[in-house]
């Protein structure tokens, strides 16, 4: 019979030779939440990712760049090529030459499209250049040109006599000296009323003058030409008095289509037996409108 010690002992010795599983991990539970901080947070992201969408469609889609403003092109009617075509720049269009033989004149004839064309930065305009060719030649078109230079401020001062008188097509005359007519600006002539009139401004005007033609519901513009030949059909003032016929007559003839006059006037100029300008007169048109 075993005693109490021997039992004891056999118990412990049984013990240490069975194997025993672990006991399983005890489970945390964490603690019962709301629900509404979750469904929050889905929304935001839902919110996030529909604003991507819309970014990224409309950095793929922009917003089309307003139109560029137009330019006007400007009239370089009378011009050198080199200076016709700087203007032309200037004026934020590019250019393309095409020459025409005038006899031995070279100046710019006009642009295609005409002056003062609304058209977009940066397009193509034809500059007309007449070049020294065969052609028919009009006297005393260099005195035009020169003359036209002058009052556009881009030639010399063209050769004067000692006594210069301007006439200003209303009766009115006044004399200055060569060198009062070096100046540009003293080309003024004065009625009693103290008002004036610059015949380089009035050529200046004419031949730089944008001219829209409207017809069909739209309206284009067309360019003038300088002349050296009053238009037959025209009826102009007698000129200056007491120099009698002048030996150069500078027209600005208009675009209009037709057999009406279709000049504003024409500036005359009288020079001496040396050929230097003793006279320039405004001769303006009697009555009616340029096209009648």
């Amino acid at each position: 019979m075993l005693t109490d010690d021997d039992a004891r002992l056999l118990l412990h010795r049984a013990g240490q030779s069975i194997e025993v599983d672990p006991a399983p991990p005890l489970i945390d539970v964490p603690p019962r939440r709301h629900a509404w901080p979750a469904l929050a947070a889905a929304a935001a992201v839902v919110l996030i990712a529909a604003l991507a969408v819309v970014a990224d469609r409309a950095s793929s889609n922009p917003e089309p760049a307003p139109a560029p403003e137009k330019v006007s092109i400007p009239s370089v009617l009378g011009y050198g090529l080199d200076a016709a075509e700087r203007a032309l720049l200037d004026a934020g269009v590019t250019t393309r030459v095409e020459s025409t033989p005038m006899c031995k004149r070279n100046y710019v004839l006009g642009t295609e499209p005409a002056a003062g064309t609304p058209v977009a930065p940066g397009s193509e305009v034809v500059v007309r250049h007449a070049t020294p060719g065969p052609g028919f030649c009009i006297a005393d078109e260099d005195a035009m040109l020169g003359l036209l230079a002058f009052a556009d401020g881009r030639g010399p001062v063209p050769r004067l006599a000692q006594i210069v008188t301007l006439y200003d097509g209303s009766g009115n005359q006044v004399a200055l000296t060569a060198d009062q007519a070096a100046d540009a600006n003293r080309w003024r002539v004065c009625a009693a009323d103290e008002s004036c009139i610059s015949i380089l401004d009035e050529l200046v005007a004419a031949a730089h003058r944008p001219y829209p033609i409207g017809a069909a519901g739209t309206t284009h513009h067309q360019s003038p030409m300088l002349t050296a030949v009053p238009d037959p059909a025209c009826t102009f003032e007698t000129g200056v008095r007491g120099f009698g016929a002048p030996d150069a007559q500078i027209g600005v003839q208009l675009p209009t289509d037709g057999v009406f006059c279709t000049q504003e006037f024409v500036v005359s100029v009288h020079r001496n037996a040396d050929w230097l300008i003793e006279a320039v007169g405004l001769r303006e048109r009697v009555g009616g409108s340029p096209t009648g």
